[in-house]
C-alpha cells in the first residue's frame, strides 16, 4: 500500500512545485531506506518500479522546463552496512535489466551505518565492480547518511586501527587490483591485530 503512495505523492508533482519554489534543488532520490518497515517495507522489485517512474517524471520535468539547475536523478538510499551489500547487487542487477531509454541513472547513494569507516571503501569497491560487471554506467556515489554504532566495545579498537587499515588497504588495492574478497580476508587480518 505505501509503495503505491509513493508513486501517487509523486506523480502529483511535489518535485515541480519545490524545484520552482527553490530553483538551486539538484539532487532527486525516490525514496528513502524503502526496504526499512518505517518507510515502506519495499521489496527490491517495488524499489525498482519506484525508482523507474519517478525517474521518468524526473526526466519530463528536466525537458518540459529546461532548468537553469537540472534535476539529477539517483539512489535509491537505502540502508545498508556491508553487510546487507548483497540487497543493492540485486537492486543493481534488476535496474541494469531495465531498457536504457527508461532508466535514469546520475548518481548513486546508499546510507551507512558500522563500527567502522572501513565498509564504505569496501561497499564502494564492490558496487564498482558490480555496474562494471553489469554493464551500468559509472556515476558518482553519495553517502549521503554516514554513521556509528556506539553501543559496539569494538569501536575504539576499529578507529584506533582505522588509519592502518585504510593505508594497507590503499596499498594493497593500487598494486594489486585486488578482488573484493582479496580485502576482506585483508581487513579481517587488520581488525583482529
Amino acid at each position: 500500500m505505501l509503495y503505491i503512495f509513493y508513486i501517487e505523492i509523486n506523480e502529483s508533482l511535489p518535485i515541480e512545485y519545490y524545484k520552482e519554489l527553490c530553483p538551486n534543488i539538484v539532487y532527486i532520490e525516490p525514496c528513502n531506506e524503502p526496504q526499512s518497515s518505517p518507510f515502506g517495507g519495499l521489496t527490491i522489485d517495488e524499489v525498482v518500479s519506484l525508482y523507474v517512474t519517478i525517474g521518468k517524471i524526473v526526466k519530463e520535468l528536466n525537458k518540459k522546463h529546461n532548468y537553469e539547475k537540472p534535476l539529477k536523478f539517483g539512489g535509491y538510499a537505502p540502508a545498508c552496512g556491508y553487510e546487507l551489500i548483497d540487497s543493492w547487487e540485486l537492486f543493481l542487477e534488476k535496474l541494469a535489466r531495465v531498457k536504457k531509454s527508461e532508466r535514469v541513472i546520475d548518481y548513486y547513494s546508499f546510507h551507512v551505518y558500522s563500527t567502522n569507516l572501513l565498509e564504505v571503501e569496501l561497499y564502494v569497491l564492490r558496487h564498482n565492480q558490480k555496474i562494471k560487471e553489469l554493464g551500468l554506467p559509472s556515476k558518482p556515489i553519495f553517502v549521503d547518511e554516514l554513521g556509528f554504532w556506539y553501543d559496539s566495545p569494538e569501536i575504539s579498537a576499529n578507529l584506533k586501527n582505522e588509519s592502518f587499515a585504510r593505508v594497507a588497504i590503499s596499498a594493497f588495492a593500487s598494486e594489486l587490483n585486488p578482488t573484493v574478497e582479496e580485502l576482506l580476508d585483508i581487513k579481517t587480518i587488520i581488525f583482529n591485530i
